[in-house]
């Protein structure tokens, strides 16, 4: 008998995973009782079930492009800065 709220919420949880996770559940280890390492292929039947996203292969980081050089120098002034004076 469900006594507590949280009690039915848990229950109510189990069951959406339950429901989630049995296509996949089924289909592994249908490969699982078809193959010959059957403790390794549960285990790795297990593992997609909880993490489907394992078998995607990581997106690389992307580099930063290098700026293209310009063949031409950056114009020079023909003032020098102004000098600011030292205080003493």
């Amino acid at each position: 008998m469900i006594t507590t709220p949280l009690t039915a919420l848990m229950v109510y949880v189990r069951g959406a995973m339950l429901l989630v996770l049995l296509p996949t559940l089924k289909i592994n280890l249908v490969n699982v009782i078809a193959g010959g390492h059957w403790f390794l292929q549960l285990q790795i039947a297990l593992l997609d079930a909880i993490c489907p996203m394992r078998a995607a292969p990581c997106p690389k980081p992307r580099t930063p492009q290098p700026a293209p050089r310009t063949s031409q120098p950056a114009p020079r002034t023909s003032q020098p800065a102004p000098r600011t004076p030292h205080l003493a």
